[in-house]
């Protein structure tokens, strides 16, 4: 107990200290909605100047010449011509994506010269024996090396003097017969002109030499534009000279993940051939949801001009977001571009979402006023109603402009209608559905008036009505007169409610207007109070909305299951390999290269010769001519005495990671070549031997054992036939889980795997990672919430939200096949569920409780929207950690904590300062409605609207249970008063009695209290057939209907 109370006080004075930051950010925000709201066409004005910058820019850019070093960004085969690799399974050809490992490709060197010749027969003959001792090695515990290897081991491939960046040419190496090189990954004997630097070129189809080798043989550049040979050679050749423009003919490879190459291949390639599910899919919404318009509908005659001022103000605040990407100095990107896009359609939509719950309460308020249906009340729902077409209706507009832009202009339309998929999956599928069950839950909560996140305010109508009903039922119990049934008076109180003064009136039919269609709001709002509340009364819609709900969280559990993470470089390669020393070595050689992008070209015959044939030949006298010519060329630069030596090496190894391999370079001492120092060479090296078999293994030439620490093997010879056997045992599915635990983030793949590894056992460690995420991000937004709302059910309701809203990205996610490929895509969904959900709660905290009008509507709309947009955003980060901690992802973190930090400012200081100015110089346009509801919001007494009002604590209503059957209680004091004034003037019943004596006037008292006792309990069975009323029906107020 002494706990709980030191906690509750720490996290009170928490509360306090917040409070402060959250005064003065209210105080920052309300200065400047005030002076963009008081200086609107100065607002208007520099965001007009900004709209033409960034318009005219981003035509410039269009219109702008292609240059040719855009052109190389497509995959070619030499045997099929003009084709992007997108298939998984060509992709897993040349990237190894499984989850086995990279066989290991061998380079053979002289530590001291490297133009020593090793490529003597000798050398051949033991070199062939050790790879092949290598491949037979058995363990005593079953597990033979071609459990681990996907592959055969390896490749024997001799760099021998390349003296080229291009190892595919290989010039000034002899070829001739004794430089034979074996092949042992299924192909045999070849010819060493058959294996030049890791890539395979043979007068077999592709088909063959992917199936026996593994790879591809790819070349990285686009013929379209280039006329012919020369022209092409000279393009090449001005790649190589010119390195400090990485883009110029090349194609960039981004090692960030295994997949990234294949989509983002896909990514330029498919928009043009065909169009993407998800855009039918998002088409086929958008035209769903304005059919649902012309069905459910309500008549506002200024909407459709309203409507078209909203899309015109997100038109603007975009053009706006493009001249600050052009101010910036940023390049015209499809991120810089769909970005501001994105932010600034989920500002209308926050801003709407506010308007909207204040706009509700204002208008409810006039028309409870005793002006139904007036002037004021229409002007005032034109307004809710235009203000909150930038919600759904502005919202699905900008869905089709950017679907149309995304498919005629970027090139990442897949993407685009992607997200806009999930965005619909979220907002319209989850939460509808889980405020549902909520809904249905929580109806005795709100209908008793409890302050919650999902809030909804009785009238004193109401309230007297059901206090009446009672007191009719006590007298005529008294009187002997059965009471009405439940039926009867549930009717009796539907007729009541039709005639409150309601804005619009269920039973009445009114005629389509062409403007209706532009503002799908009216539809969510006729659904929810014509169809969606009355179904909430009964008990089976309620535990349907349930069960749907449920369903729905296993579906997207089970979908998140099928998520796959995509690998980093630093999770698959293994801190010994080769790739770790990539950063350093390539950026020594290459400085204008960026962390992990490489520039690859590859020569390849069929460009050079302009032959349509698909077998290449390697002896052809016109690609050695164009071969020669090219090194020659290329050799004349100063820089290539000095960086060539260095290039060779590294850029061989390059290219045997690209085939499929991992470089494996072996240094020899010696010139001697013995088969013991050629196999301890290889243990060395060989990063898988040091994980299967440990480190330190050596090769005793004297007793023919390999040992290592306690292990030792045994060796019956080293001839090609014999076998390795080995005296110990290993646990391999122990070690695996050991490998995945200790060395990836978000259940990645792991390295060395078996056939006892099933898939589903690492996606479940997928689902494990992300459900734990998950439940982290649950618990920090519900303290961020309750420190900053008050209410620990308000914070509960928004933790709930947002798990669900997580859970259900990425449920879309693996059901839509989407790879997780970076931290961006995981904080991407934030981005969907937790700024709109936070500043809704807030709005829930503020507007609802005051009353404004006028120029502080849109001052105090930003004030409370701008807050919780970056009290949200730092609760995010906070949600976030666990997954920046995870897998080597915390180099990253800077550019989520920027992206969330601009994103926050924009969102607050630029985007809806513009959008509120835009609207609340349209709201007064309107006329007077604003006025006469500031003027009429008390209204006349037993007519008016209750609007709830805060009291001394935070986080409570200034009523309590005494107060909330108030009608009953102003009927039973109007009684009394009555029977005093009649008394007063000589009528009723205390006018005829006499004045009494001593005894009499006892006798009187004890009449007065059995009467204020009677009037006690019909109170309070009153109470008790409310809360009957409630259970039975689960009667939602007649005024509730604005959840939405």
């Amino acid at each position: 107990m002494v706990f709980l109370t030191w906690w509750r006080g720490n996290l009170r004075a928490m509360h306090e200290t917040l409070q402060l930051l959250d005064d003065f950010l209210q105080a920052l925000f309300f200065k400047v909605g005030f002076f963009c709201a008081k200086r609107f066409w100065l607002t208007f004005g520099v965001s007009l100047l900004l709209g033409a910058l960034g318009v005219t820019s981003f035509l410039l850019t269009l219109n702008a010449p292609t240059p040719t070093e855009t052109t190389g960004q497509e995959l070619w085969f030499p045997d099929q011509g003009r084709r992007g690799v997108a298939e998984d399974q060509e992709m897993a050809a040349i990237f190894n994506t499984g989850p086995h490992p990279r066989p290991e490709f061998f380079y053979l060197t002289h530590k001291d010269d490297q133009n020593t010749n090793l490529l003597t027969p000798d050398f051949v003959n033991e070199g062939l024996k050790v790879i092949t001792t290598i491949v037979n090695t058995n363990t005593t515990d079953g597990i033979s090396f071609s459990d681990v290897c996907y592959k055969p081991f390896g490749t024997f491939c001799v760099e021998d003097s390349i003296r080229l960046l291009f190892p595919t040419a290989a010039l000034g190496i002899p070829v001739t017969e004794t430089t034979l090189v074996p092949v042992l990954a299924g192909m045999g004997q070849a010819k060493s002109e058959d294996v030049l630097g890791g890539i395979v070129y043979t007068n077999a189809t592709k088909e063959v030499v992917q199936e026996a080798t593994g790879f591809s043989v790819f070349l990285l550049t686009d013929t379209k534009k280039v006329e012919d040979a020369r022209k092409w050679e000279e393009a090449v050749i001005d790649m190589i000279v010119n390195l400090n423009n990485q883009e110029m003919g090349s194609f960039r490879i981004d090692f960030s993940t295994a997949q990234s190459l294949a989509r983002e291949v896909e990514k330029y390639n498919a928009p043009y051939r065909n169009v993407d599910m998800a855009a039918v899919a998002t088409v086929l919404l958008i035209v769903l949801f304005f059919l649902v318009n012309i069905s459910c509908y309500d008549p506002v005659e200024s909407l459709g001009r309203l409507v078209l001022g909203d899309f015109f103000t997100v038109i603007l605040a975009i053009f706006v977001a493009f001249g600050i990407v052009a101010l910036s100095g940023l390049e015209w990107t499809d991120a810089n571009i769909l970005i501001p896009m994105v932010m600034v359609t989920f500002a209308t939509e926050d801003a709407s979402v506010l308007y909207m719950c204040f706009e509700h309460v204002t208008d409810k308020q006039q028309a409870r006023a005793g002006d139904p249906g007036g002037p004021g009340a229409l002007e005032g729902g034109a307004s809710y109603a235009g203000i909150n077409g930038g919600w759904v209706g502005g919202w699905v507009m900008n869905v089709i402009v950017f679907s149309l832009g995304t498919l005629s202009i970027f090139k990442g339309a897949r993407i685009v209608s992607q997200w806009l998929l999930c965005t619909i999956c979220i907002d319209f599928l989850f939460e509808i559905t889980l405020a549902a069950a909520f809904l249905g839950l929580e109806a005795r909560r709100q209908a008793r008036g409890e302050h919650d996140l999902t809030c909804c305010c009785q009238t004193r109508a109401r309230k007297k009505a059901v206090g009446d009903k009672a007191l009719g039922a006590e007298k005529e119990n008294a009187e002997g007169v059965p009471p009405p049934s439940h039926e009867v008076a549930e009717e009796e109180g539907r007729e009541e409610e039709g005639h409150e003064g309601d804005l619009y009136s269920p039973h009445e039919k009114r005629p389509i207007k062409w403007g209706h269609m532009l503002n799908p709001i009216f539809s969510l709002r006729h659904f929810f109070k014509h169809t969606y509340g009355p179904l909430l009364k009964n008990r089976i819609f309620q535990i349907a909305a349930t069960l749907t709900s449920v369903g729905l969280w296993v579906f997207f559990a089970f979908g998140t299951t099928r998520v796959v993470v995509a690998q980093t470089i630093d999770d698959v390669v293994p801190p010994q390999s080769y790739f770790y020393s990539f950063d350093e070595t390539g950026r020594t050689i290459f400085p204008e290269l960026h962390s992990r992008d490489v520039i690859s070209v590859s020569i390849g015959g069929r460009e050079l010769l302009g032959q349509e044939a698909d077998t290449i030949y390697w002896d052809d006298p016109r690609l050695r001519e164009k071969l020669t010519m090219l090194e020659r060329r290329f050799t004349e630069g100063p820089w290539h005495r000095e960086a060539m030596p260095r290039i060779s090496s590294w850029y061989t190894d390059f290219n045997a990671y690209c085939a499929g391999y991992e470089p494996c370079r072996i240094q020899l001492q010696e010139d001697e070549v013995s088969f013991s120092k050629l196999f301890n060479a290889t243990l060395s090296a060989s990063t898988t031997l040091q994980k299967v078999w440990g480190p330190n293994v050596v090769l005793d030439e004297a007793s023919g054992k390999l040992v290592a620490g306690k292990f030792t093997f045994t060796t019956k010879g080293v001839s090609s036939d014999e076998q390795i056997s080995t005296d110990f045992e290993s646990d391999r599915i122990t070690y695996l889980r050991e490998v995945q635990d200790s060395a990836f983030g978000l259940g990645t793949q792991v390295l060395i795997s078996s056939p006892k590894m099933r898939i589903w056992e690492w996606q479940l460690q997928v689902f494990d990672e992300l459900f734990w995420s998950a439940v982290w991000a649950c618990i920090a937004v519900a303290l961020g919430a309750f420190l900053f709302l008050g209410s620990f059910r308000s914070a509960l309701s928004v933790a709930i939200c947002v798990a669900g809203s997580t859970l259900a990205i990425f449920g879309t996610f693996g059901w839509v096949g989407k790879r997780i490929t970076s931290l961006v895509n995981v904080v991407w969904f934030f981005f969907l569920a937790m700024p709109q959900v936070f500043t809704v709660a807030y709005a829930f905290k503020h507007i609802v409780r005051a009353n404004v009008s006028g120029f502080d509507r849109a001052a105090k709309a930003l004030a409370f929207v701008g807050e919780p947009v970056l009290v949200g955003t730092a609760i995010v980060i906070l949600a976030t950690l666990p997954l920046l901690t995870r897998g080597g992802l915390m180099g990253i973190f800077p550019i989520v904590l920027g992206t969330f930090a601009g994103w926050a400012t924009w969102h607050s200081l630029v985007v809806l300062p513009l959008l509120l100015g835009v609207l609340n110089e349209g709201g007064r346009k309107l006329g007077s409605g604003y006025t006469r509801r500031r003027n009429n919001q008390d209204g006349p007494k037993g007519a008016g609207f209750v609007t709830p009002q805060q009291s001394g604590e935070e986080g409570e209503w200034e009523g309590d249970k005494e107060k909330k059957l108030q009608g009953v209680e102003g009927l039973l004091h109007q009684e009394e008063a009555e029977g005093q004034r009649e008394a007063a003037v000589g009528k009723g019943p205390a006018a005829e009695t006499a004045p009494v004596p001593v005894a009499e006037a006892e006798h009187q008292q004890t009449f007065e209290d059995r009467e204020r006792e009677e009037k006690e309990r019909a109170r309070a069975d009153a109470e008790a057939a409310l809360d009957e009323d409630i259970d039975a029906g689960c009667e939602v107020p007649s005024d509730g209907e604005g959840f939405v």
